[in-house]
């Protein structure tokens, strides 16, 4: 009788599930697609673009050379000791994804521009500017290029340092490059399905 109540129980009691070894997929972080070179060839602070100086300091004269392509000409603002006070706002010709800006010193005789900040916005007026970075420039460099990504319409920049004693510091040219949000988006989209490519890889692969 014992033997067989044991068996009842045992019988009535559901069997172990098998051991199964469970695998966690790991999904490859994919790098960023480049930039087509063809595309930052565009200058998005160009007057040929459409491209406007809306806000620059009142003390600079010569500011609509800035987005002009013109090495004979060049912005100018009076250099103090500290503060080479030159402040100003640029409309890019459209909205872009901005990869990377160059500032411009030509002019030989003349103080050029050290430390300044560079801040963004989607829309102006507004009293909602983002910081964007701190930048220093080099003194001697003719054209210098420096990388910034930020979604933009609106840059503001504000330099506030300079090289040399001369009673004039001189900028010739700021240029931005970048890309529309039309070829952001593709290329956005074009990360998304290759990432859902992989996954679909990885799943199939267990």
């Amino acid at each position: 009788a014992t033997a067989t109540a044991a068996a009842a129980t045992a019988a009535a009691e559901p069997a172990a599930a098998p051991s199964v070894e469970v695998k966690t997929a790991t999904v490859p972080m994919l790098p960023v697609p480049a930039p087509d070179p063809k595309v930052l060839k565009i200058n998005y602070a160009s007057k040929e673009q459409g491209a406007d100086v809306l806000e620059i300091s009142k003390a600079a004269k010569g500011g609509g050379s800035l987005i002009v392509k013109d090495k004979d000409k060049y912005c100018n603002v009076p250099c103090p000791s500290t503060d080479a006070n030159l402040r100003l706002v640029i409309q890019l010709s459209e909205e872009i994804t901005m990869v990377k800006f160059v500032l411009a010193s030509y002019e030989k005789y003349s103080s050029t521009m050290k430390d300044f900040q560079v801040w963004g916005s989607a829309k102006y007026p507004t009293d909602k500017w983002e910081h964007l970075s701190n930048f220093t420039a080099q003194e001697y460099g003719k054209e210098q290029e420096f990388e910034l990504r930020a979604a933009v319409r609106y840059l503001k920049f504000k330099f506030y340092t300079h090289y040399g004693d001369e009673h004039l510091c001189t900028l010739s040219q700021i240029r931005v490059h970048g890309m529309p949000h039309v070829v952001q988006a593709k290329d956005d989209l074009v990360g998304v399905l290759e990432d859902s490519s992989e996954t679909i890889k990885l799943i199939q692969s267990f």
